[in-house]
């Protein structure tokens, strides 16, 4: 690449880091200059974040407002104010947990209880509104959004069909997903598999093999 292509990138990206401080500054009531990003020159746009307590913490309305929804803070302002997954707070103030590696950290957990519990790999990112929620797997489907009640109330679910690609393993996983997220354990078999796995067994005299009582 040649020098004049390699400058070139560099004083893009530093319009656009220029861009980004102005508009946070603008978005904070910071300045209200009319005056382009790109016009400004970077130099000058970081010193304005260094003689601004406004770009250096967060505000209330904002750590509220990413508590609320993690999904609202920009990667801009993540890499802003989060160290080390903690958001500095002025003063004496105690760093607070950062909404959205928070978030991730749940998210990976829960992808992990998931995987433990025997979801397939296709159902971990789909949704009730992945599947065509024909009767009776709508009510299925509602049924998911209280799941904490039924469980603790002992109730049970039963799906049968003779016909294949109706929705029945779909609907049993994002049961078993719905329970999940709603802090319960979960486990997905398939009984006719484990049913001859068990039946393979009965010859092995190595001690591996899957017994009744363990299935």
């Amino acid at each position: 690449m040649s020098e004049a292509l390699i400058q070139e990138e560099k004083t893009q990206r530093e319009i656009t880091l220029a861009k980004d401080i102005m508009d946070q500054l603008r978005l904070r009531g910071v300045i209200s200059s009319p005056v382009a990003p790109y016009e400004l020159p970077l130099e000058q746009a970081l010193g304005l974040i260094q003689t601004s307590d406004a770009l250096l913490y967060a505000n209330e309305d904002e750590l509220r407002g990413w508590s609320a929804r993690p999904e609202s803070m920009t990667p801009i302002q993540h890499e802003q104010f989060c160290q080390g997954g903690l958001i500095p707070q002025p003063g004496t103030h105690p760093a607070v947990p950062c909404p959205r590696c928070r978030a991730k950290d749940e998210q990976a957990n829960l992808r992990a209880r998931l995987i433990a519990a025997g979801v397939d790999g296709r159902y971990l990112d789909t949704t009730w509104e992945n599947l065509e929620q024909l009767a009776p797997l709508d009510r299925l489907a509602g049924a998911c959004g209280h799941i904490r009640d039924i469980v603790k109330e002992g109730h049970s679910v039963l799906i049968w069909s003779s016909e294949t690609g109706t929705g029945k393993t779909q609907a049993a996983m994002l049961t078993a997903v719905a329970a999940i997220r709603a802090g319960h354990t979960a486990h997905v078999t398939n009984l006719a598999r484990l049913a001859i796995e068990v039946r393979d067994g009965y010859g092995d005299r190595s001690g591996n093999a899957l017994k009744e009582s363990k299935a």
